[in-house]
C-alpha cells in the first residue's frame, strides 16, 4: 500500500514537472536560435540601427545609491551582461508558466531602454528583435554607467513625469543629488507600475513597494541592514501640484 502511494506520489509529481521542463526546453532551444542570429546575422543588424538620439545627460550625475536602486530592482546583473540576460530569459520563463501568466519579464535595462526610446509595447515578434538589435548597438555605443543614466532620463514614472530630474523634483521638490535612500527606492519602485504606485495617488500601496526595493537593495549588498530599517521607517514629503503644497505623512512606515 505504501508502495503504491509512493509510486502515485511520484507519478504525480512528475507530471506536474513535466510542463515545466517542456516549457525551460522550448527557451533553451530559442535562446540557441537567438545566440545563432545574433552570431551570423547580427552585426549587420545591430549596425544598421542609429541610436544618434541618444544623448547622455551632462547636467546631472546620477547618485550611486539612486542607480543602485533600479538594478537591485529591474536589472541585478546588470554590469555582468552585454544587453541580453540569458538566465533571466530561462528564469522568467520558469516562472511565468509555473504561474499560468507573466509575472515576470527577463529583459534587461538595456532592452527596456531600447524599448522606451525606440520602439513600441506592441506584443509581437518583430519588435522583440529590433529591441535586441538596438539593446547591443547601445552596449557597443556607451559604457554601463551611461546606459544607466539614459535609463532613468527616459522612463515614465507617473503624473506626467518623463525622467528622473522632473520625478525627483515633482513627487519630492528635489534636485537629483538631494534624494535619500528612501526617496530613490520610491522613484525606482513607482516604474513598475506608475499609475498603480504614485505616492500621490497611492500611497500606502508606493510604500509597500518602496519596501521591496529596500529589500531587494539589502539581499544585492547595496545597503546594510541598519540602513534598511532606517530608510523605511523614513517618514516622506510628497509634493503635489494641487494643492500647491507639500503633504508630509506624520506616521512612521513600517
Amino acid at each position: 500500500m505504501k508502495e503504491r502511494m509512493a509510486y502515485r506520489t511520484a507519478l504525480n509529481h512528475h507530471i506536474s514537472l513535466a510542463p515545466i521542463a517542456k516549457f525551460i526546453f522550448k527557451a533553451l532551444i530559442l535562446l540557441l536560435l537567438l545566440s545563432g542570429v545574433l552570431l551570423f546575422a547580427g552585426n549587420k543588424m545591430i549596425e544598421s540601427k542609429d541610436i544618434s538620439k541618444l544623448a547622455v545627460p551632462a547636467h546631472f550625475e546620477l547618485p550611486e545609491q539612486l542607480g543602485n536602486a533600479f538594478i537591485a530592482t529591474e536589472d541585478k546583473r546588470f554590469y555582468h551582461h552585454n544587453g541580453l540576460d540569458y538566465i533571466a530569459i530561462v528564469r522568467a520563463t520558469v516562472e511565468n508558466i509555473k504561474a499560468g501568466g507573466v509575472v515576470q519579464g527577463g529583459s534587461t535595462i538595456t532592452q527596456q531602454l531600447a524599448k522606451n526610446v525606440f520602439l513600441t509595447n506592441d506584443r509581437t515578434f518583430s519588435r522583440k528583435w529590433n529591441e535586441v538589435f538596438y539593446a547591443k548597438k547601445i552596449e557597443r555605443t556607451f559604457t554601463k554607467n551611461e546606459i544607466l543614466k539614459l535609463y532613468v532620463s527616459n522612463i515614465y514614472y507617473g503624473e506626467g513625469a518623463w525622467g528622473i530630474e522632473k520625478a525627483a523634483k515633482l513627487y519630492f521638490g528635489k534636485q537629483v543629488d538631494q534624494l535619500t535612500l528612501s526617496e530613490s527606492a520610491m522613484l525606482a519602485a513607482i516604474v513598475k507600475a506608475p499609475a498603480y504606485y504614485s505616492p500621490i495617488q497611492n500611497y500606502d500601496k508606493a510604500v509597500e513597494r518602496r519596501n521591496i526595493v529596500l529589500k531587494l537593495m539589502e539581499r544585492e549588498g547595496y545597503i546594510t541592514h541598519a540602513e534598511y530599517v532606517q530608510a523605511r521607517s523614513e517618514k516622506l514629503v510628497i509634493h503635489h501640484d494641487i494643492p500647491n503644497k507639500p503633504i508630509e505623512r506624520e506616521k512612521a512606515v513600517s
